[in-house]
C-alpha cells in the first residue's frame, strides 16, 4: 500500500485537530493565524471566476482554511476594497459581474473580519499608503504569524509577509497530516479496543475514521488517550504484534489475515509523517510561536461563530498551539478577559469580542464566512 493510495480529504484535519487539542496534545497538528490582504483575495476571485476548470475546485488558501491549518483574518477595509474593485475585475476578465459577487459572497464567509485597534508600535508609521495600516494593525492585534500579500510596502514595514509558495506548502502539509492523523487514530483504536476492532480495518480506513468521529466526545477521548501517541512510536509494529499474540486462537486466525494491512499502515504512517514534516518545514513558519494569552484569546474569539464559555476559549487556544504555565489556566484566562474591554460577557456568562462592523459601501455587499493556480 503506497502512501498516496490512502485518500483522506484534508478537510478532515480540522476535526482531528480539535480532538487532539481536547486531549491536551498541543502542537501535534499545526495551525497558523494569517491576515489576508485585498490583493490576494482579488487574485483568488479572478482564478475562481475565469480560470477554474472544475467548478468544485478551490484555491490553495481556501483548502488550507477548510483544513483548519490556516485561520484567516481581515480588517473590514478589505471588504470595502474588494467590493470597489469587483466591477473592474469583471470587465478585465470578461465575465458577468454577478458571478464575481456570488464568488465573493462565498469567499468572505471563511474570513474573520474585525476593525483593528491602532497598534501601539511606532514601526508602522513608515508605511507610505495609509490604507495598509488596518492590515498591519490587525497583524499585531491578534499576534498573526504573517500577512498574505504581494504589497512591497507592507513587506518593507517589517511585518512578516508570505506569498503563494508558503500557502501551497501549508495546503500540502494539510494533505499529508490528514492521513497521518487518521492512521494514528486507526492504530489507537486497535491498541485500545483489542483485536476484535481490527476487523474494522478490513472494511476501510475511511470507515474507521467516519465511525469514530460519530461517537460522543467522551467515548472518543477514552479510545484515544491510551493509543493516540503510542502508534507513532518507533516500536509500534512490535506493540501491534504483541497485542495480536495475546488474544484467543480464533481472533489470532482472523487477525493474522490483517497483519499485513497493519504493517502497511505503519509504513504509510512513517511516509506521511515525513511528508508532513517536510511541507511544514518548507513554510519557514515557527513550530511553536509564543504570543501573550490575551492576543490568542482575542484571535480565537474573533474566529468563533458564536459566544463561548471559558472552557471553549481555552480549548480553542490549545488548538491554536497555545501552551500555558498557569496552574489553573481557566481562572487565569477569566481574569484576562474581565480586565480587557475588548472582551464582552453576556448575562449567561458567555464571552465574545466586539467586531465594530462597518456599514457596507455598496448595496450589493453580500450579507454575512485547489485545484491551484
Amino acid at each position: 500500500m503506497e502512501a498516496g493510495q490512502i485518500s483522506i480529504p484534508s478537510d478532515n484535519l480540522a476535526s482531528l485537530r480539535r480532538l487532539t487539542a481536547a486531549l491536551g496534545a498541543v502542537g501535534l497538528v499545526h495551525q497558523v493565524r494569517i491576515v489576508v490582504d485585498s490583493n490576494w483575495v482579488l487574485r483568488d476571485l479572478g482564478f475562481l471566476v475565469a480560470y477554474r476548470r472544475n467548478p468544485s475546485a478551490r484555491t490553495a488558501l481556501r483548502e488550507a482554511i477548510a483544513s483548519g491549518t490556516v485561520v484567516a483574518y481581515a480588517p473590514h477595509q478589505l471588504g470595502e476594497e474588494v467590493s470597489g474593485h469587483i466591477p473592474k475585475l469583471a470587465r478585465d476578465l470578461g465575465v458577468e459581474e454577478t458571478r464575481v459577487w456570488e464568488e465573493w459572497r462565498s469567499y468572505q464567509s471563511v474570513l474573520n473580519f474585525s476593525e483593528p485597534d491602532a497598534a501601539s508600535s511606532d514601526q508602522w508609521k513608515a508605511l507610505r499608503d495609509p490604507t495598509d495600516l488596518p492590515f498591519v494593525y490587525l497583524y499585531e492585534n491578534i499576534g498573526a504569524e504573517a500577512i498574505l500579500t504581494e504589497d512591497r510596502a507592507i513587506r518593507d514595514s517589517g511585518a512578516r509577509v508570505i506569498s503563494l509558495d508558503v500557502i501551497l506548502s501549508l495546503r500540502d502539509y494539510s494533505r499529508a497530516a490528514a492521513p497521518e492523523m487518521t492512521i494514528k487514530l486507526a492504530g489507537s483504536v486497535v491498541l485500545v479496543a483489542g483485536v476484535e476492532t481490527i476487523r474494522l480495518v478490513a472494511g476501510a480506513l475511511r470507515a474507521i475514521y467516519e465511525g469514530f468521529v460519530a461517537l460522543p466526545t467522551g467515548a472518543q477521548v477514552t479510545l484515544l488517550v491510551a493509543g493516540l501517541l503510542l502508534v507513532a512510536h518507533p516500536k509500534t509494529r512490535n506493540l501491534l504484534m504483541d497485542a495480536l499474540r495475546s488474544v484467543s486462537s480464533r481472533a489470532v486466525r482472523s487477525a493474522s489475515l490483517l497483519a499485513p494491512i497493519l504493517m502497511q499502515l505503519a509504513s504509510s504512517l512513517a511516509e506521511y509523517q515525513e511528508r508532513a514534516e517536510e511541507r511544514w518545514t518548507a513554510t519557514g513558519l515557527s513550530r511553536a510561536p509564543s504570543y501573550p494569552a490575551r492576543l490568542v484569546a482575542y484571535a480565537v474569539c474573533l474566529a468563533a461563530s458564536e459566544p463561548m464559555t471559558i472552557a471553549d476559549i481555552a480549548s480553542r487556544m490549545r488548538e491554536a498551539g497555545y501552551v500555558s504555565r498557569a496552574s489553573d489556566f481557566r481562572s487565569y484566562l477569566r481574569r484576562i478577559l474581565r480586565s480587557d474591554p475588548h472582551f464582552l460577557q453576556s448575562d449567561s456568562g458567555l464571552w465574545s469580542v466586539s467586531r465594530q462592523t462597518r456599514v457596507a459601501p455598496t448595496g450589493r455587499w453580500p450579507a454575512t464566512n485547489h485545484e491551484g493556480y
